[in-house]
């Protein structure tokens, strides 16, 4: 490693999606950019490994009725019960995080996939 701490030369990060992206959270529209390729691809592989080695985490995030991303606080009852991933904004209303940029779908598609791998 140089003395920059820079693991990788010439390393630019970008976001995986060039423009921001504006979703709901919380109730509150928010306005971010993207995580980079390569911090998606270490979620993805992080993800993968946790789901493998913890078997009752479902490799799956929060969902309503009609099958789309809950991004609120999840109710206290259904909290206790759900196994799944879960961003910070989920277990507190007081959260943000990961925000409305963050690709679900492809962290866990991309974790179910190296998991089928096995």
């Amino acid at each position: 490693m140089s003395e920059s701490g820079i693991r990788t030369p010439g390393f630019v990060a970008r976001p995986k999606r060039n423009e921001a992206v504006v979703g709901q959270v919380q109730g509150r529209t928010l306005r971010m950019y993207d995580l980079t390729e390569q911090q998606y691809e270490s979620l993805v592989k992080l993800t993968a490994a946790l789901c493998r080695v913890f078997p009752r985490i479902k490799c799956d995030y929060p969902r309503d009725g009609s099958g789309h991303l809950i991004t609120a606080k999840l109710p206290d009852e259904q909290l206790a019960a759900y196994q799944g991933l879960v961003g910070h904004y989920h277990l507190t209303a007081q959260k943000i995080d990961p925000g409305p940029a963050f690709q679900w779908d492809l962290v866990v598609n991309g974790a179910r996939k190296l998991m089928n791998e096995r």
